[in-house]
């Protein structure tokens, strides 16, 4: 599946995204765009490699349901969504692609 992006993204969003690096870390002050990126990249790299397994990392859970859930759609439509397990918290999409959310809090769930 190809999807065509046409997104305007901040100087420091293209740096991030254009980062040839394996694991980025985006860190800015509020309003910086941080979470936007973060949903930006899980799409574009869910998408561009099918069937791949990611992780985004929050903080804590309730950053992940509170923030980054409220802000994901925007970014990756729910149409591409195959389900979402609240429990695992875990989002499978269309493609095959699975996408992790961990809290930073609890180092076992992410390592």
């Amino acid at each position: 599946m190809k999807l065509e992006l046409n997104i305007t993204r901040t100087p420091p969003q293209k740096a991030f995204m254009e980062s040839g690096a394996k694991m980025r870390v985006g860190a800015g002050g509020v309003g910086w765009g941080k979470t936007a990126v973060g949903c930006m990249s899980a799409m574009e790299e869910s998408f561009k490699n099918p069937g791949t397994l990611g992780v985004i990392v929050a903080p804590t859970y309730a950053s992940i349901r509170d923030v980054i859930l409220r802000e994901l759609p925007n970014w990756l439509p729910k149409e591409l969504w195959a389900s979402y397990n609240k429990t695992d918290k875990e989002l499978k999409l269309i493609n095959g692609s699975t996408i992790l959310f961990r809290s930073a809090k609890d180092e076992a769930q992410i390592e």
